[in-house]
């Protein structure tokens, strides 16, 4: 980047070849930035400001139709819009918010989710037709500098924090089919202000809070079977093969089995006994 900067948020396809930068901080809350800058695939280019100063705040669209919406590091219920060339105004949130990490969807069908910052976390959603924000189903809970990728329809969210309430950082994740939020795998690391990227089927997410460098995918399909997981229980009191059981997993009966013996082992969930 031309100027080096945190809590600026962004805008960009699929490609990796039209990406938009924009506001930030150089880690001092007074010194914020309205810069933005555009990336070829090569290079950062520095084009028009935005209309004011802003860190901490989301994004979402692309390099010629993004919004930017929120404040930081106050809440706050502005949006601009950036075509390419030009920022303007563009429709106020309902809900303000700031510690918001991500938005999803395009310039006419965007989504905003949760937001801060501290202690007035929250888990509103609203969505964006490019001139007006509406309410709609909330997250299932509070959480800000969260993740949020994919459309208005397809969405999937990742992590966050609920701090200063507990349990503070979040591994869940949720997504979104524009009309309801349904869980979704857990993350393997707990993390917010962490980058996100891709779409809701197919993204993932890389580094945050707490710091570090980890990077994880999800992938989902409308056939995919979500795999039981198998774990440790205890042990038989007598190693053996070819033994008869019946029962329950909290109720079991063995008997037999090689070498060869008459010995039965009942089993409670959790341990095996000698039976009859």
């Amino acid at each position: 980047l031309n100027t080096a900067r945190r809590g600026l948020s962004a805008a960009g396809s699929s490609s990796q070849t039209a990406g938009v930068v924009f506001g930030g901080s150089d880690g001092s809350v007074p010194t914020q930035y309205a810069k933005t800058e555009e990336y070829n695939g090569t290079a950062w280019t520095n084009v028009t400001d935005m209309p004011a100063n802003r860190n901490n705040f989301a994004g979402l669209g692309i390099q010629t139709a993004a919004v930017a919406f929120g404040a930081g590091p106050g809440p706050g219920v502005t949006s601009v819009e950036y075509d390419g060339t030009n920022w303007t105004a563009g429709g106020d949130l309902n809900v303000a918010r700031a510690s918001t990490s991500s938005g999803a969807g395009t310039l006419t069908a965007g989504l905003a989710a949760g937001g801060g910052p501290n202690p007035a976390v929250n888990g509103a959603v609203e969505h964006y037709n490019g001139t007006a924000w509406t309410a709609v189903t909330a997250l299932p809970g509070v959480r800000e500098k969260l993740g949020l990728v994919g459309t208005q329809t397809d969405a999937l969210q990742s992590g966050g924090s609920t701090y200063p309430a507990s349990p503070g950082i979040q591994n869940t994740s949720f997504s979104y089919n524009g009309t309801a939020w349904t869980a979704q795998a857990n993350l393997g690391t707990g993390r917010y202000s962490h980058g996100t990227g891709g779409n809701g089927p197919a993204n993932y997410v890389i580094g945050g809070r707490p710091l570090n460098s980890t990077t994880e995918e999800y992938n989902f399909t409308a056939n995919t079977i979500t795999a039981a997981a198998w774990s440790s229980g205890g042990n038989l009191s007598t190693a053996r093969e070819k033994m008869s059981g019946f029962g329950t997993q909290a109720a079991a009966t063995i008997a037999g089995g090689a070498p060869h013996t008459n010995a039965t082992e009942e089993y409670n969930g959790s341990s095996w006994t000698g039976g009859g």
